[in-house]
């Protein structure tokens, strides 16, 4: 049968609990998010579904990092400047204040579109972005997950053809958003 049973219930009530949203398809007219009501035993699984949570980018990491961000009084970022991160704040309902040396914005992302250099040292990027990956070699690979790559350390060059020198931010990779984009209902 296709019908939710109460064990299957208590599983899909505890994904909204951890962050996910209930979304149903009554008509074959596409998924809807419902925040009234949800399905019950002997309801039909196939018009229910939920949607994971999204994962929140660890802005943090950047002020060790220093690389180039962006920051912007807009969330569309049409008018930008750019500087490394110094601190971070928290903020009402976009959880956090970004600061530059001479403003503070509750917008900010890495420096998009902009092939940064990487001289040695750890990763500059917290984990949840599509990035392009420059190689000593001349090679270049699009990913998302490049944390455990060679990202060579400054005091051991071994200049090898797979060092990344340089890198570019593509966006976001699905699954992730910028804590000002999370909203938090509690």
């Amino acid at each position: 049968m296709n019908t939710f049973t109460a064990a299957e219930l208590v599983e899909f009530y505890q994904k909204v609990d951890d962050g996910g949203v209930i979304e149903v398809n009554w008509d074959e007219d596409g998924w809807h998010s419902v925040t009234t009501s949800g399905p019950t035993v002997g309801s039909y699984k196939g018009c229910w579904r939920i949607n994971p949570a999204k994962k929140i980018i660890d802005m943090a990491h950047f002020i060790k990092s220093g690389i180039d961000m962006e920051f912007s009084n807009c969330p569309h970022f049409k008018y930008r400047a750019t500087s490394p991160l110094k601190t971070l704040g928290v903020r009402a309902k976009t959880n956090y204040m970004a600061t530059t040396n001479i403003n503070a914005t509750p917008y900010v992302r890495p420096r998009m579109k902009h092939i940064h250099f990487h001289n040695g040292g750890a990763c500059p990027l917290p984990e949840g972005f599509k990035v392009r990956l420059m190689f000593r070699d001349g090679a270049a690979v699009v990913t998302h997950t490049y944390s455990d790559l060679k990202w060579v350390s400054s005091e051991f060059k071994v200049f090898t053809h797979a060092d990344i020198i340089g890198y570019e931010i593509l966006g976001l990779a699905d699954g992730w958003t910028y804590p000002w984009e999370y909203v938090d209902e509690d």
